[in-house]
């Protein structure tokens, strides 16, 4: 029956059409107002639901323009009200069943991608079961067997994970052979003490982990990585025009960015917003702002404006509740991960 239910949704995701077409493209001045979502939504409950989970909220400026119009102050940060949210969830962020428990299972798939990505520079490779560290260990279903490749990379890497919060994938990252550190960055205290706290529970975590409160933009000029991770964040970014050019800065030549974030389509806020938080409440109600969404194309579309960049991979994917997180048939709907490698 559980596999009969995760065939039947990525049919239906599969079978839906994408941002692309014409009638649900969206302007991306900030002037403009998500207005498709009316003709898009026939249901009166599900219009009343999506009408206030964007009302009042306009669409972000993702282009250069946005720094001259709106100024330099806060550019990459998240708002008042973001920080807020995160700071209630502060207390829960490595309860395994809590608030935050599909973040967890997300870090596995996680994983997986930048492995399969970064499998070209390894050294050899050995196939094996790779057990996630720590937390992810007592969530990963026994029905869910996961098996990757051990990569060994010739020269070991430094490694700046942006909006890193309690740290779930920074703790991971910090585990593996070859990273060489691992420094996780996040404006909201409360986060990051957890993220501190939990990490004092793993003494070899301690000369490779380190935390830090401080704006991407206050980072010392000449402080460079290898790579950089932005997962789960430019949703909750206000200018995330601003915020990419600062990442991209931090990249030594030959390095990774790797991120994920959420489409503005349809299907998107069918699935993190009105499932996810109105109707089987997986996550609080708050945690997603449609408007703030923003489309794979679109990021593409910044890389391809950036010097010495260039695009590597794409994946699509989606938690299926009773399934977990699964990768999807096409990345231009709900969730989805993209890699990119900065020329040498």
């Amino acid at each position: 029956m559980k596999n009969y239910h995760c065939h039947t949704l990525l049919k239906f995701v599969q079978t839906t059409g994408t941002s692309t077409s014409s009638n649900t493209r969206m302007c991306f001045e900030p002037t403009c107002r998500p207005k498709f979502y009316i003709s898009a939504y026939r249901n009166p409950v599900t219009t009343i639901i999506m009408n206030r989970s964007t009302a009042g909220r306009l669409i972000r400026a993702f282009h250069s323009t946005a720094r001259a119009r709106h100024g330099t102050a806060g550019s990459t940060s998240a708002s008042e009200e973001e920080m807020k949210h995160f700071k209630q969830l502060a207390a829960t962020w490595w309860d395994t069943n809590g608030p935050q428990r599909i973040l967890h299972k997300m870090n596995l798939l996680r994983m997986d991608f930048m492995n399969e990505n970064l499998k070209v520079l390894q050294q050899n490779t050995s196939q094996s079961a790779v057990k996630p560290a720590g937390v992810s260990l007592d969530i990963l279903p026994d029905s869910d067997p996961r098996k990757t490749n051990a990569i060994q990379l010739t020269d070991k890497k430094r490694v700046l994970d942006i909006g890193c919060g309690g740290g779930i994938l920074a703790e991971h990252m910090a585990r593996l052979p070859w990273t060489s550190s691992v420094d996780g960055i996040d404006m909201s205290p409360d986060v990051l003490q957890v993220a501190v706290e939990h990490a004092k529970k793993d003494a070899s975590l301690t000369k490779k982990l380190n935390y830090r409160r401080i704006a991407l933009e206050d980072l010392p000029r000449d402080e460079k990585f290898d790579i950089v991770t932005m997962y789960e964040v430019l949703e909750h970014i206000t200018y995330p025009a601003e915020f990419m050019k600062h990442a991209l800065s931090k990249v030594n030549p030959g390095g990774w960015v790797f991120l994920s974030t959420i489409n503005r389509t349809p299907i998107s806020w069918f699935t993190t917003i009105f499932v996810a938080e109105h109707l089987m409440r997986l996550v609080p109600p708050g945690t997603h702002t449609y408007s703030k969404y923003i489309n794979e194309e679109e990021i593409r579309d910044f890389f391809a404006t950036q010097k010495d960049w260039e695009f590597v991979d794409s994946k699509g994917c989606m938690y299926v509740p009773g399934c977990g997180w699964v990768w999807t048939p096409n990345e231009r709907m709900g969730n989805y991960m993209m890699a990119f490698r900065k020329k040498d």
